[in-house]
């Protein structure tokens, strides 16, 4: 299971630029971004992060979720290859990357773009799209066209917030400081031994009761 922390597509934005620099090719954004990435082998030769939208249209680009992730979409791949789909996240401490498995265009058995090896690219293919390429389908090397893998952007996405799921914030320990005002005929060492077997604490201005009797009022307080 991974986390991600909200953040806006503009904070996201402003991260990965200014941790990109002049390298303009975000798989080799960062070493852990590249490591998350190269789960699936694919080439960076073309890219589009939503100036081109040719392939993967509805999630390139800047998006959020509807779980409320941003993430930067891209669609990738070589001149021989069919693009996969890739996206860049802020999990609260650094950039990561996650390609999603469902719905997207990637030889799920070779885990490598489709145009790499186009015998086990038709194999796949008849898995997965059973109604494009049936089962009987031959391969023939002499008369062979490129798989056309069927993409679905709505799989990508929910394949994205099923697996990456917002992080939780640990509770914050508050301190809180009251400062009380005995009233007369009480001190402060007897307020105190009276408070830690039990008094009600109201709030600013309000009496403070052991039993019946007021014994000191709240004059102010302090969070730390």
């Amino acid at each position: 299971m991974r986390f991600f922390v909200p953040i806006t597509l503009e904070k996201l934005k402003n991260k990965i630029e200014n941790t990109l620099g002049e390298n303009y090719d975000y798989r080799y954004l960062t070493p852990i971004v590249k490591k998350d990435l190269d789960k699936v082998d694919f080439s960076t030769e073309n890219f589009d992060a939503g100036q081109d939208g040719f392939t993967h249209k509805d999630l390139v680009g800047y998006h959020m979720l509807s779980n409320g992730m941003s993430i930067l979409g891209v669609s990738a791949g070589g001149d021989w290859e069919w693009p996969i789909f890739y996206c860049i996240y802020f999990d609260g401490k650094k950039l990561r990357g996650y390609i999603p498995e469902k719905g997207n265009t990637w030889n799920t058995d070779t885990k490598k773009a489709y145009g790499n090896d186009p015998k086990t690219d038709l194999r796949n293919a008849k898995k997965r799209w059973p109604d494009k390429y049936p089962p009987d389908l031959k391969f023939d090397e002499d008369d062979y066209d490129d798989i056309e893998p069927i993409g679905n952007t709505y799989e990508m996405a929910k394949d994205i917030i099923d697996r990456i799921v917002r992080k939780v914030e640990k509770p914050k320990h508050v301190v809180i400081k009251l400062v009380l005002e005995p009233v007369l005929g009480w001190n402060k060492d007897t307020i105190a031994t009276l408070i830690n077997s039990g008094c009600n604490i109201p709030n600013i201005g309000g009496n403070v009761y052991q039993g019946q009797r007021i014994i000191a009022q709240v004059s102010s307080i302090e969070i730390n």
